[in-house]
């Protein structure tokens, strides 16, 4: 007899889902050369939720080890150094 699997129940979101992949995605341009830095501001977000988002995006876009990001006062740099 198969038992009913529990009901996961998702964790609450700080912003409506994908709010801050289209904030940040409007900035990224993908075909950028190596050694361009591309400047992302923080909008009304924290700089760790579009740190992280830019991460995840640029990795399945560019592979990994593909870019680095600094936070600075008021934006994320993103530089591709591959």
């Amino acid at each position: 007899m198969l038992e009913a699997k529990p009901r996961v129940e998702r964790r609450a979101l700080k912003h409506p889902y994908g709010e801050v992949s289209s904030f940040y995605r409007q900035y990224i341009n993908l075909d950028c050369e190596i050694g361009d830095v591309q400047e992302i501001p923080f909008g009304r977000f924290a700089p760790e939720s579009i740190r992280s988002g830019v991460c995840s995006y640029l990795s399945k876009k560019w592979g990994t080890d593909t870019y680095s990001t600094n936070i600075t006062p008021n934006r994320v740099e993103v530089l591709r150094i591959a």
